[in-house]
């Protein structure tokens, strides 16, 4: 194996991790947001005189669903945003506009996203010892965009490594 090879797996490997992980950080950090706001409009509408927390106080309440939203969320992120990184590598030739970027990211995102339910309920089985409990179809409402959004930020942030230059792309 000659060094410029070597290089090469190495650059390759460093893309698709930097891209697990920025994913999981962005899946556990939405997830958070989705779960506290969700939780703000459903259940603060039922009891009566209670006022709703301030900005700071949101704030606080998603920093500390992380670490809840990091387990199933996050390892899932780092799963897709990686076997992502990998699928849109091997595609690197056919990507010469950030248009087609950007559909082929959406594409994976919105996979990930109905996927998800279902990487979510076999953790929870397997951390709660078959007490993990079902989902409904609508929760892909919340994961399909989720997914999306994930994937199209990620694709921002590696833009350049597809498209040379991306302002002459971006009409094409």
């Amino acid at each position: 194996m000659d060094s410029q090879s070597g290089t090469t797996k190495y650059r390759f490997l460093t893309f698709v991790l930097k891209a697990g992980l920025l994913n999981a950080a962005l899946a556990s950090v939405l997830s958070a947001l989705i779960i506290e706001t969700l939780y703000m409009v459903v259940e603060y509408r039922r009891i009566e005189g209670v006022e709703l927390p301030g900005f700071l106080g949101f704030l606080c309440t998603v920093v500390l669903l992380l670490p809840i939203t990091m387990v199933s969320c996050g390892s899932f992120g780092f799963l897709a945003g990686a076997a992502g990184a990998f699928w849109m590598h091997a595609r690197r030739k056919k990507i010469k506009t950030v248009r087609r970027l950007r559909v082929e990211s959406t594409v994976l995102g919105a996979l990930a996203g109905v996927a998800f339910p279902f990487f979510d309920r076999g953790m929870n089985e397997l951390l709660a010892a078959g007490g993990g409990g079902g989902f409904t179809p609508i929760i892909h409402l919340f994961t399909i965009p989720a997914g999306v959004t994930c994937s199209l930020i990620t694709a921002a942030w590696f833009q350049g490594r597809f498209v040379q230059d991306p302002l002459k792309a971006q009409n094409s």
